[in-house]
């Protein structure tokens, strides 16, 4: 997925983080005949928080937490992630 991100501090250090934008999704589905394969363009969705911590003047580092939801015109489906950020403000 390709995402616009929009982070709101709501105190020193902790923040919120929203996102939207466009996904593209490959899967299989198994039928009792057939394999049917799927590829298509769709939308995303992301909600998550996180926090960090100034390292200098200019570099902040931090952990966040995000979910992210795929919306196709077959199905969706959910991602969970977790990382080290690391922003140059």
């Amino acid at each position: 997925n390709f995402l616009a991100n929009v982070n709101f501090f709501l105190i020193e250090g902790l923040y919120a983080t929203g996102g939207f934008g466009v996904a593209y999704g490959s899967y299989d589905s198994e039928s009792l005949l057939k394999v049917n394969h799927y590829s298509e363009m769709g939308v995303a969705a992301k909600a998550g928080a996180g926090a960090e911590f100034f390292v200098n003047g200019t570099v902040a580092a931090g952990v966040e937490a995000s979910y992210t939801r795929h919306f196709y015109s077959e199905s969706y489906f959910d991602t969970v992630g977790g990382g080290i950020v690391i922003r140059w403000y």
